[in-house]
């Protein structure tokens, strides 16, 4: 329950623990001006909770995690005849930047690990672009989506075939498919392995 001046004070930022995540997203919820571009440079990472005045300060020693891959969803923003299409690039070093992000746009990632926290910077002064140099940017939307063991499904199928002259014959079968996590484990019950 911040105000606009007291969440920008860090230490004001109450939280217990951090969760972690392999796949999270945002969403650029405002842009100055009115319509970007912006480009940002997504770092996830993995630290101990630190609330409070170490919350910014924190962010040094915490452990890199290597995005694996990043997509966005476009909403395609235009003003005259200027449209913004973001482009995507993988830094090599486990980060990715984004050019070209307006308002309503939504940046999704997965890592090749979880992460428990992430770095967005502002990255529009320094990425080649002309003429974005001082756009800014709010977060909106902020998710994490966290993996769900999968159960086994078991498929029964009846198959009948007839011939040219009318005689049939059917039989039934089940295929299996072994589940993830904990119900990954080679066996699927009332499927037999020939």
């Amino acid at each position: 329950n911040l105000d606009q001046n007291e969440a920008d004070v860090e230490a004001n930022i109450a939280f217990t623990n951090v969760v972690n995540a392999s796949s999270a997203s945002f969403t650029v919820n405002q842009t100055n001006p009115g319509v970007g571009p912006v480009s940002v440079k997504i770092s996830a990472l993995n630290t101990a909770a630190e609330p409070g005045v170490n919350f910014v300060n924190g962010l040094t020693g915490d452990t890199a995690v290597t995005i694996t891959s990043v997509s966005v969803v476009d909403n395609i923003v235009k003003t005259g005849n200027t449209q913004f299409l973001p482009t995507v690039t993988d830094n090599g070093d486990g980060t990715w930047t984004i050019k070209g992000l307006s308002t309503g746009d939504k940046v999704q990632w997965t890592t090749s690990g979880t992460h428990d926290r992430v770095l967005i910077e502002n990255v529009s002064n320094a990425d080649g672009v002309s003429g974005n140099d001082n756009n800014t940017f709010d977060i909106g939307g902020f998710g994490l989506s966290q993996a769900q063991p999968a159960p086994d499904e078991k498929l029964d199928f009846t198959v009948q075939i007839a011939d040219f002259d009318g005689d049939t014959a059917s039989d039934s079968f089940s295929i299996g498919i072994d589940g993830t996590g904990i119900f990954d484990d080679n066996h699927v019950d009332g499927v037999v392995i020939a």
